[in-house]
């Protein structure tokens, strides 16, 4: 079950609605295409476990890592974390467009005045994964669209979007965005 703290804008949910919301993502993921899903260092293992060793190994040909640095550190209360990870999955064979880039993607975070929503990702970081996995008029699937970055790539770049959330908050936020 969900469960949300009074001052936070967003649900989280547990490892069982984890698995599930990956099962139906990797369901709804077309054949020959990737997925992306930013995460921290205790959901990374989880996830690559569970491509790698569950019946998902079947249909996801490949995971790796990617590692986002955010160019400086966030909050904390312990080691103040500069990075995030973005799980990439591939469902299927589909070559990346740009073979050169390197597995660590550095771009700053969003932060002040420009941050919209709490976790909130840089729009440049979005167009470098959209732009090196899609092409022109292909559609990407956004299921946690928070502030709807994703959607805005999308626009900027001719690719079509589809953005959910369950946080009514988020779905405002995104409409008034596009």
């Amino acid at each position: 079950k969900s469960k949300q703290r009074e001052d936070m804008w967003f649900p989280t949910i547990d490892r069982d609605e984890l698995w599930g919301v990956l099962c139906n993502m990797v369901e709804l993921l077309a054949d020959d295409s990737h997925a992306y899903i930013f995460c921290d260092h205790e959901v990374l293992p989880i996830l690559l476990n569970w491509v790698r060793e569950s019946e998902l190994n079947k249909v996801i040909t490949y995971s790796k890592p990617l590692v986002w640095d955010k160019m400086d550190a966030g909050m904390g209360y312990h080691w103040r974390a500069r990075h995030e990870y973005i799980v990439m999955l591939e469902k299927g064979k589909r070559r990346l467009n740009d073979l050169s880039l390197p597995d660590v993607l550095c771009f700053k975070r969003v932060q002040g005045k420009d941050k919209c929503y709490p976790t909130e990702k840089p729009l440049a970081l979005i167009q470098t994964l959209l732009a090196n996995s899609t092409f022109a008029t292909e559609t990407v699937l956004d299921p946690f669209c928070g502030s709807g970055v994703v959607g805005l790539a999308a626009q900027g770049m001719n690719r079509n979007a589809i953005l959910l959330d369950t946080e009514p908050r988020a779905i405002e936020l995104a409409n008034r965005r596009l």
